[in-house]
Order: C-alpha cells, then sequence, then structure tokens
C-alpha cells in the first residue's frame, strides 16, 4: 500500500511540474503551462562553478536543438527558471543570455516563484526569476547559432 501511495504523490508531481521535454542528466525542462518551459537544476550537484557554466550552456545547446526540432514545441515561446545561482551571481545567468527579474514583474515570476519560496528548504534563500525568449535561446545556442 505504502509502495502504491508513492506512487500516486510521484505522478501529481510530475503532472504538476509538467510533461518532461528534456533531461540531459543536468538540467531538466518541463512545459508547465502552454509556451513556457521551466529549467530545472538540481540542487545536489557539488560542480565546480566553470564546469556548471559549461553544463548549462551545453544543456541549453540540446534544448534548443529538441525546440527546433520538435514540432509539438512549436508554441513554446519563453524559457523560464526559479534560481537561487541568480539570486547571488545574476551575471552567471546573463552571460547564459537569460534575462534576471530581481523585482519579479514578469507575468510568470509570481506563480513560478511562490513554489520555490514557499521554505528555505536548501538553505539559499529566496530563488529569483530568470527567462529567455525562444527567439533569443535559438540565436544563442540552436543549430544555426
Amino acid at each position: 500500500m505504502e509502495h502504491l501511495e508513492k506512487g500516486i504523490r510521484d505522478l501529481d508531481r510530475k503532472i504538476a511540474h509538467g510533461k518532461l521535454v528534456m533531461d540531459n542528466g543536468f538540467i531538466r525542462a518541463r512545459i508547465p503551462q502552454r509556451g513556457i518551459v521551466a529549467l530545472h537544476i538540481p540542487t545536489e550537484h557539488q560542480t565546480p562553478p566553470d564546469k556548471v557554466l559549461r553544463m548549462m550552456r551545453g544543456g541549453l545547446r540540446d534544448l534548443a536543438t529538441r525546440i527546433e526540432g520538435d514540432d509539438s514545441l512549436s508554441a513554446i515561446r519563453r524559457i523560464v527558471a526559479a534560481s537561487w545561482i541568480a539570486t547571488r551571481h545574476p551575471y552567471i545567468l546573463e552571460q547564459l543570455g537569460f534575462h534576471v527579474d530581481t523585482e519579479a514583474e514578469e507575468p510568470e515570476a509570481a506563480e513560478f516563484l511562490k513554489r520555490y519560496n514557499k521554505s528555505d528548504t536548501y538553505g539559499k534563500g529566496p530563488a529569483t526569476f530568470v527567462y529567455i525568449s525562444r527567439e533569443e535561446l535559438l540565436n544563442k545556442y540552436g543549430n544555426n547559432a
């Protein structure tokens, strides 16, 4: 019975976070709502910052390739994330091409951040909302970049 309940909780969590678009072992990308891809980088990675940046660039190239080549993703207009990295080191996300919304003024910011800022689970403080448009992602990381 406990195994079944855990399976139901896991399924509920997967549905709540949207359809999985990509998981390259470092970056997970899901579609929580129409036109939006939400990125997640697991916090358990204890990787040096320079390697994290390389892995993030590789993950964004993978995502751009997936968005370019999959007609079912043609409605994607923005890629968003709630990031503790952006709170402490916004220039890292800006180097990757993201806009850092420190005031949470973007339409999706409040809804997206409430999930991450409910509690300080990881001891990292509040997350910051970041986003990049589809066009910006493809220009920077796509096949023609």
